[in-house]
């Protein structure tokens, strides 16, 4: 199975579809091709994070620690 990678609109567009309460998440990922647990979790950073937050960071933070 190939892993598919979703833009940033498309990611918003199936979490605004969501919140119209027409479909659920299984629907929407069907009609994206995306399971049902990936809209789920794009809806989940979407609400409480806002509007760029289904996008995954490409950085990871490195955390530093110095001897004093």
């Amino acid at each position: 199975m190939c892993k598919i990678k979703f833009d940033l609109e498309t990611k918003i567009k199936a979490c605004k579809e969501y919140e119209k309460g027409k479909k659920s998440f299984e629907e929407i990922g069907k009609e994206i091709n995306a399971g049902k647990t990936t809209v789920t979790e794009w809806y989940e950073k979407y609400r409480e994070k806002g509007l760029d937050s289904p996008q995954k960071s490409r950085h990871k933070k490195q955390k530093i620690y110095l001897d004093l």
